[in-house]
């Protein structure tokens, strides 16, 4: 049994990454937080929780958000995306447990996986996380802008929210290197980065 988290800010790869160490590691359960997010909204009305319906990097922007000062729209977009995180959090939970209790293996991967709050389950030896990053923001960008042609909706909105991408990259970095989650840098080749992480993961 091995229960894998990679967390990673929005285009970082942190589906690219699960994908392949999913083949790799020949296993046969992978689910995204993204997909989380999405079956908790179809029980949790907008009017209950308006963060949760709202994609990570827009879950803190609310009225005249544009207008504040950047230290108040850095605070906006972390609290937005831990209230997100918190939802999801209890619904990872769940699967977790129950691949647990059935003795399977499972990935999970994407930007709701903040460090720190898997300590519990990393610390009892059930699993292990990593924390996908790109430091240099032009090459985040421009990972992002390649991807434009398979979701060019998606893709859209992230170009035109790119700097609060960035603001929960550095709250994850932050997060990451508080509580002694290894960060794997996908600069370069996608296979350096799937063996970086295989090595941590085993």
């Amino acid at each position: 049994m091995n229960i894998i988290l990679i967390s990673g800010a929005s285009g970082v790869g942190t589906t690219s990454v699960a994908s392949a160490i999913l083949k790799k590691k020949d296993l046969l359960y992978l689910v995204g937080t993204d997909a989380i997010r999405e079956s908790a909204r179809q029980i949790i009305l907008p009017s209950v929780n308006p963060y949760l319906h709202k994609s990570s990097y827009l879950a803190g922007k609310s009225e005249k958000y544009e207008c504040k000062p950047e230290d108040i729209k850095k605070e906006k977009i972390v609290r937005g995306l831990k209230i997100q995180s918190s939802v999801v959090k209890v619904c990872i939970d769940g699967i977790i447990n129950r691949y647990i209790k059935e003795g399977d293996s499972i990935i999970v991967e994407g930007v709701n996986l903040l460090p720190g709050d898997y300590n519990p389950l990393i610390e009892n030896g059930l699993g292990k996380q990593v924390l996908l990053d790109i430091p240099n923001e032009e090459l985040h960008l421009q990972r992002l802008k390649n991807r434009i042609k398979i979701h060019p909706q998606r893709v859209d909105r992230c170009l035109n929210n790119f700097m609060e991408i960035r603001l929960i990259r550095d709250y994850l970095l932050k997060k990451a290197i508080k509580n002694n989650i290894p960060i794997i840098d996908n600069s370069n080749n996608i296979e350096c980065t799937i063996e970086n992480c295989l090595g941590i993961i085993g």
